[in-house]
């Protein structure tokens, strides 16, 4: 039975902008090998289990990845969203992770929603062309693709991958406006006082003839009822807005606007496709990665999480870079140790250390036999008669435990960035023009000097009819420059000719 778990929520913001992405992650997981019933389990203890390594989790049969993108509450344009397609369907993150998305044709695309198909991809060898001087490696040549774990181990499939991606904008709060407000203020009537009581003095000293004259100069008496009522009027006129405004914006949550237009929301996507790009490729790392530590990603600061654990941590086999590489290196060797081990185990231990650990050993495979839980196992080790499915089913779990947690390289991007815009109309004109001039420079430069001529004609008054002349000087010209190429040409056979009689 197929299980709905709730990966994680975040809301991330863009410290340009005033954008923000409230993000929420879903999977699709069912049981496929061993009795596990995930409907008894909470989604949490679901999401332990499949990141502690007891379990396997690997691809299911068909595995989908739903994209919701909704931009200020409105899907995003039928263009844009097939255009976002194409870049996820490109990024270079899935050549890292050995997975090939692709867009299905049977299903038709729906107003802000992206379906893609992702499979293992056919050309995923564990050779890479910087690996290839260790090609002689044990074990290099295993098919990535089918490593299974032993019958012991319980296999867990992952079905679908939904995002649902919200991209709201978000107002500044009022509240630092009318703080900014009171500041420039109180800054504007310390201005006041200071000019006030140093203008006046200055005046008294350097304008001292101006007072006989009978100019009206202004005094800090007359000036004081003007200061005290213009502060007064300010008052009065700026606290009503003041306390509305600060009324309405004791609201701590972020408002979004709609205050726009009904067919603006088109041109606006247009504008911020590139942003559009970046939150969606920041929300997909997000849910891969899924740490709380992580305080930014792309560029996105993490104001809230609760993701606990990234689809790297649950399904590292498809999630995580080279996790797959690494477990078909060492599990290739896996039914030799755990048959070796097996057959110790019967043994008599001459040290006391090692007599512990075989103990240790035959204990772990009577409690596998005693179980009843797994039935087509209990039939393999009665043929087999030893011990080495619980052996192996051990050394399975502590392969996945010992792997590194944290991948070597970083994960790419999950939109390819590198679209090429189609070339504007100008650029063509252009570029036609420069291929007309590599191909028939005399005729351009006759144009030319033929408008050069009629202008200059035009200026001057000197010559009734300029462009005829100029033709023929243009003509004289050319045909001197052409006669001056053959003979350079006949002058270096000539040269080459002496060359070859000299000896």
């Amino acid at each position: 039975m197929a299980t709905p778990i709730e990966l994680g929520r975040a809301v991330l913001c863009a410290p340009t902008t005033n954008l923000e992405l409230w993000l929420t992650t879903l999977i699709t997981v069912s049981p496929q090998r061993g009795r596990i019933d995930i409907r008894q389990l909470k989604s949490s203890q679901i999401l332990d289990l499949m990141s502690t390594g007891h379990v396997w989790t690997c691809r299911g049969h068909v595995m989908h990845a739903e994209l919701h993108l909704m931009f200020r509450e409105e899907p995003l344009p039928h263009t844009q969203l097939r255009d976002l397609a194409e870049s996820i369907v490109q990024g270079p993150v899935w050549g890292q992770l050995m997975l090939q998305p692709s867009i299905p044709t049977d299903i038709a695309l729906e107003p802000g929603i992206i379906r893609l198909n992702i499979k293992y991809n056919d050309n995923n060898n564990n050779t890479r062309p910087q690996e290839e001087h260790r090609r002689r490696r044990v074990c290099m040549e295993m098919p990535t693709t089918d490593v299974q774990p032993p019958l012991g181990v319980p296999i867990i499939a992952l079905e679908t991958i939904r995002f649902t991606i919200e991209i709201v904008e978000t107002r500044q709060r009022t509240k630092t406006a009318h703080k900014r407000l009171r500041v420039e203020g109180e800054a504007d009537g310390h201005l006041l006082s200071v000019t006030n009581s140093v203008v006046p003095n200055a005046a008294n000293i350097l304008d001292a003839p101006r007072h006989e004259s009978g100019c009206p100069v202004t005094t800090p008496i007359e000036r004081k009822p003007m200061r005290s009522a213009s502060r007064s009027n300010r008052g009065k006129n700026s606290s009503p807005p003041l306390l509305s405004v600060r009324h309405r914006g004791t609201r701590r949550q972020p408002v979004i606007s709609t205050d726009l237009r009904p067919n603006s929301g088109v041109t606006v996507v247009a504008n911020n496709y590139l942003e559009v790009e970046d939150i969606v490729d920041a929300a997909l790392r997000f849910s891969v990665s899924g740490s709380s530590n992580n305080k930014s990603v792309n560029g996105l600061k993490v104001k809230a999480s609760t993701f606990q654990a990234g689809l790297a941590d649950i399904a590292p086999a498809l999630w995580r870079p080279d996790y797959l590489i690494a477990v078909s290196q060492r599990a290739y060797l896996l039914p030799t140790i755990s048959r070796s081990l097996s057959q110790s185990a019967g043994m008599k231990a001459t040290s006391i250390s090692l007599k512990y650990k075989l103990h240790m050993l035959s204990k772990l495979s009577n409690n596998y036999i005693g179980d009843g839980s797994h039935q087509e196992d209990l039939i393999v080790e009665h043929i087999d008669g030893k011990g080495v499915l619980p052996i192996a089913g051990e050394l399975w779990k502590l392969l996945q435990k010992s792997l590194p947690s944290k991948p070597r390289w970083p994960l790419l991007a999950f939109v390819a960035t590198g679209a090429c815009a189609s070339p504007d109309s100008s650029s063509d004109d252009m570029l036609e023009e420069v291929e007309q001039r590599i191909q028939y420079p005399y005729t351009s430069t006759l144009g030319a000097n033929v408008v050069l001529g009629s202008m200059e004609s035009d200026d001057e008054h000197l010559l009734d009819d300029g462009s005829p002349s100029s033709v023929r000087l243009d003509a004289d010209i050319s045909m001197q420059h052409v006669s001056t190429n053959s003979t350079c040409k006949d002058d270096s056979r000539i040269t080459k000719d002496d060359l070859l009689f000299d000896f």
